[in-house]
C-alpha cells in the first residue's frame, strides 16, 4: 500500500471515529428510563451542567418512589428527592409514569419541603403524574425561570400504605396521617418568569403564586382543582392566585375549581365554607342535610342529577343552581328554595336556577338577570307541587270531554310575573293539551306555539304571557308568571242513530227506530295552533265570554275591535262588559248572533 493509500484510509478512520464520537454525544441528549434506578441516575448525573439540554424520557408500567439523595448540592443543601438544576431539560412521560416520595422527612430544611425542586431555567415537566412525599408540603417548587407544567396530575399519594407507617417504624396520628392521605400538596411558584400550566389537574391541593417576586406571568390553560375532602384545611387552602408584589406580575387565564361532595365524605358545608366566588360545588351524590344550607357566595351549584333532601336558602344574587332536585319537608312535601335573604320585598332579581321537584320530573329553568314581581311573596320559592286533578277544570268545546291528567302549582301563593321567559319542561308529556289557572279554578289552554324553544323567544313573551312548543317527546312551555298548570285530553262524544223498517205491505206494516247508545272518541289532541310568535296575522283559537282573562285571545280581540272603532276598552286580556258590549256590536255587522261569545262561527269570522 503507497502513502497515499494510508493516508486516505487514516482520513477515513479519523472521520468514522469523530461521525461515532459525535452519534454518541447526540444520542446522549434523549435518556430512556426504565426504573427508578435510571431515573434516579439521571437526577445525579445533572452537576455541571452535563444534563442541560437533555429529553429524559420516563416510561411508565413501573412506579418510581424516591427517597432523599445525598449525591446532589442545590442551593448548599443535599437530601433533596427530584431536584432539576439542569437548564433547558424536558422530562416527558410515556404511558404516564406515576412519580412519589416514599421516605419520611419533616418539614424542616428547604430540601425536606417539597418532592420536586425545579431550580433550572426553561425546564419542561410533561406527561406524569407526582405524588408528595409523605409529610406534605411543596409538591413541587418553581425556583427558575419559564417554567412549563403539561398534561400533568398532582394527586394524594395512594402508593403509601400502613406498611410504611408500620415498617418505617413512624409515628403519625391519626388525623395527621388522614390529612397526609388526602392532601396531595402545592404546586407552588417562586420565581420570576413566563410560566406556563396547561392541561394540568390538581386533586385536593392548590397552585399558589402569591409569593412569587416582581415580574412573574403565569397562563393557565385548561387547568383543574378538584376538592373531594372534609377537612377543613385542604376546603380552605385553595385561593384564587393572587401576587403579595404585582408589581410586572400577571395571571392569563385562571384554573376551573370545582368541589365535590357527597353523603359519605360530608363535605357539603367544609366545601361551603372554603369555596371562592366562580367556584363550582359539584354533587356526586344524593345529599341530605338535617342542618339548613345556606348558599353565600357566588358559587356555581351543580347538582349532577342528584337530590338534595333539606333547607336550602340563597342569599347572593351571583349564585347558580342547576340539575339539582331538591326536597325541603320543613316547607312542603316537594321542595323550596329560600330567596327571602336576596329578595325580602316580593320584588328583585332571581338567581339562575334550573331545579326539579322530586315528586315529579317537572323541571324549572331560570335565567340569570330574570326579575321576579311578586307583591306580598315571602322569599320561599316553591317548586313544582302536584295537586289533585279536580283542583282545575279543563276547558271543553260542545261534544267535548276534557280530563285533566297532571295538575301542579309553583312559585307562591300570589301571583308572580318575570320579565323574561322561565322554561318549564314537561317530560313525556307530548302530544297534551296544557293551560293554566291562577289558584285553581278553569284552565285557560296555552295555545301560542312558540318558534323555538330558546331564552330570546322566552323573553319576547308579553306580560304574563305564554307560549308551548314540542321538543322531542317532551312538552315545554315559556312563561312569564307562576301559577297553577295542567296538561289535559279532550275526547268528542258523537250520538250514532240508525233506523230500520220492521214488517212490509198492508195491514200491519210500522216503522221502530233503532237508537245506539252515544261513542265516545278520544281524540289525538292537535298541536297547538294559536299565534306564532314572530308572525303578523293572529289566529284566534279558544272560545271566549265575560270573565274570561289571561290569555293573549282576549287581549287581541280588544286589539281588533278597537281599530275596527268597537270601543272594546283597555287591552288587558280581561273579557268584561265593554268588551262583551263591543263583540255584540261587531257580531251584528257581521250577520251572527250577537250574544257577546266568541264561539266557532265568531271565531271563523275573525280568523278570516
Amino acid at each position: 500500500m503507497n502513502n497515499l493509500s494510508k493516508k486516505i484510509l487514516s482520513i477515513a478512520g479519523a472521520f468514522v471515529l469523530a461521525l461515532s464520537m459525535t452519534m454518541s454525544v447526540q444520542a446522549a441528549d434523549t435518556i430512556e428510563i426504565t426504573n427508578i434506578t435510571q431515573l434516579r441516575a439521571a437526577i445525579e448525573s445533572q452537576a455541571g451542567g452535563l444534563a442541560d439540554g437533555q429529553t429524559w424520557n420516563i416510561h411508565g408500567g413501573v412506579d418510581y418512589p424516591l427517597d432523599r439523595s445525598s449525591m446532589i448540592v442545590a442551593s448548599g443543601q443535599t437530601g433533596w428527592y427530584f431536584p432539576i438544576t439542569a437548564n433547558n431539560l424536558t422530562i416527558q412521560g410515556i404511558d404516564n409514569p406515576v412519580i412519589y416520595g416514599n421516605a419520611y422527612a419533616l418539614n424542616g430544611a428547604w430540601a425536606t419541603q417539597q418532592l420536586v425542586a425545579v431550580f433550572g431555567n426553561n425546564v419542561k415537566l410533561k406527561g406524569v403524574t407526582i405524588m408528595p412525599k409523605v409529610i406534605i408540603n411543596k409538591t413541587i417548587e418553581v425556583i427558575g425561570t419559564d417554567f412549563t407544567i403539561e398534561n400533568v396530575v398532582i394527586a394524594p399519594n395512594s402508593k403509601i400504605g400502613d406498611e410504611f407507617y408500620t415498617n418505617a417504624g413512624v409515628t403519625i396520628n391519626t388525623v395527621d396521617r388522614t390529612f397526609n392521605e388526602e392532601w396531595s400538596g402545592s404546586l407552588f411558584f417562586n420565581h420570576a418568569g413566563n410560566h406556563t400550566v396547561k392541561d394540568v389537574t390538581v386533586n385536593n391541593g392548590v397552585i399558589v403564586t402569591r409569593w412569587s417576586p416582581e415580574n412573574t406571568k403565569v397562563t393557565f390553560d385548561n387547568v383543574k382543582v378538584n376538592i373531594q375532602s372534609a377537612d377543613p384545611y385542604i376546603n380552605s387552602a385553595w385561593n384564587n392566585p393572587v401576587f403579595n408584589s404585582p408589581t410586572g406580575s400577571s395571571l392569563v387565564g385562571s384554573p376551573k375549581v370545582t368541589y365535590i361532595v357527597d353523603e359519605t365524605t360530608n363535605n357539603l358545608a367544609a366545601a361551603l365554607s372554603g369555596a371562592h366566588a366562580g367556584d363550582t360545588i359539584k354533587f356526586n351524590s344524593n345529599i341530605t342535610s338535617v342542618t339548613p344550607v345556606v348558599i353565600n357566595k357566588a358559587v356555581k351549584i351543580d347538582g349532577n342529577g342528584k337530590v338534595f333532601t333539606g333547607n336550602l336558602s340563597v342569599s347572593v344574587l351571583n349564585a347558580a343552581v342547576t340539575n339539582l332536585t331538591v326536597i325541603d319537608p320543613t316547607v312542603s312535601t316537594t321542595g323550596a328554595i329560600n330567596l327571602s335573604t336576596l329578595i325580602p320585598s316580593g320584588t328583585g332579581e332571581l338567581p339562575k336556577m334550573t331545579v326539579t321537584s322530586a315528586l315529579n320530573t317537572i323541571v324549572l329553568d331560570i335565567q340569570a338577570g330574570t326579575i321576579v314581581t311578586a307583591p306580598g311573596w315571602d322569599g320561599f320559592l316553591h317548586l313544582p307541587t302536584r295537586v289533585d286533578n279536580s283542583t282545575v277544570t279543563a276547558p271543553a268545546g260542545p261534544d267535548e270531554t276534557s280530563t285533566v291528567e297532571f295538575a301542579f302549582t309553583v312559585g307562591s301563593n300570589v301571583p308572580m310575573s318575570f320579565n323574561k321567559g322561565v322554561r318549564i319542561l314537561f317530560p313525556g308529556e307530548k302530544g297534551k293539551r296544557v293551560g293554566y289557572a291562577q289558584n285553581g279554578g278553569m284552565l285557560t289552554e296555552i295555545t301560542d306555539v312558540c318558534s323555538a324553544d330558546t331564552q330570546a323567544v322566552g323573553d319576547t313573551l308579553p306580560t304574563n304571557g305564554n307560549c308551548v312548543i314540542t321538543t322531542g317527546p317532551d312538552l315545554v312551555v315559556w312563561t312569564k308568571h307562576f301559577t297553577t298548570f295542567a296538561t289535559f285530553t279532550t275526547s268528542t262524544t258523537t250520538p250514532s242513530v240508525t233506523s230500520r223498517v220492521i214488517g212490509g205491505g198492508g195491514g200491519g206494516s210500522r216503522a221502530v227506530a233503532t237508537v245506539t247508545a252515544p261513542t265516545t272518541t278520544v281524540t289525538t289532541p292537535p298541536a297547538p295552533v294559536g299565534q306564532v310568535l314572530g308572525e303578523q296575522t293572529y289566529v284566534f283559537t279558544i272560545n271566549q265570554k265575560f270573565g274570561t282573562r289571561g290569555h293573549i285571545d282576549v287581549k287581541e280581540l280588544q286589539k281588533l275591535l278597537n281599530k275596527q272603532g268597537f270601543a272594546a276598552g283597555t287591552e288587558d286580556s280581561i273579557f268584561g262588559s265593554k268588551t262583551q258590549s263591543a263583540l255584540k256590536s261587531y257580531q251584528k255587522t257581521k250577520g251572527l248572533t250577537a250574544d257577546g261569545i266568541v264561539g266557532p262561527l265568531t271565531r271563523s269570522v275573525l280568523n278570516k
